[in-house]
């Protein structure tokens, strides 16, 4: 299966009060034990960027599944090496859902406009922490959604469920 979530922050005690934690030590082990119930070994997880602030190899090895890291503004050098599948800064991703072909646009940043957005690909996002728009207003076609952990429970989500989400305007731990 393929799964998504960003911005998960690991080690980074500075944003522990925005998300109530008492300790970064609570907000690791929460992230890393909703990230070990739904990812498998053979899963395939896309991270919107924002992965660890110290640390990102160990996290990088602790956390299940192939990896594949979509830059973010908080990624450094050390994020870059933690042995990630692949790095990025975006990717464009076609899924086959019965006789449908399902489009994907996601990135770290939420943008205004993506490919194939007029042709009914959604846009997933990190960055935003919860406090972005969810759809963009005036297009009646696909919609963009921030996939920041503490929108889904600081729990990966599989990929068509969020899409599923994107475009019947829901988030949040469906």
């Amino acid at each position: 299966m393929i799964f998504v979530l960003g911005c998960l922050h690991f080690d980074d005690d500075s944003i522990i009060g925005h998300r109530g934690f008492k300790s970064v030590e609570e907000m690791n082990f929460l992230m890393a034990e909703n990230w070990k119930r739904a990812v498998s070994e053979d899963d395939t997880v896309y991270v919107l960027g924002d992965f660890a602030l110290k640390r990102p190899s160990y996290w990088q090895e602790q956390l299940p599944g192939r990896k594949i890291l979509l830059l973010g503004n908080h990624d450094t050098f050390m994020t870059k090496d933690a042995g990630f599948a692949e790095v990025r800064e975006t990717v464009l991703i076609r899924e086959r859902n019965g006789r449908d072909t399902v489009s994907c646009w996601m990135s770290h940043y939420p943008y205004l406009s993506w490919p194939e957005r007029r042709e009914g690909c959604v846009h997933l996002h990190a960055h935003c922490h919860g406090n972005s728009t969810q759809s963009l207003r005036g297009y009646p076609g696909p919609w963009r959604l921030d996939m920041s952990a503490e929108v889904w429970n600081y729990t990966p989500v599989e990929l068509t469920t969020a899409i599923q989400a994107a475009r019947t305007r829901k988030s949040g731990g469906l």
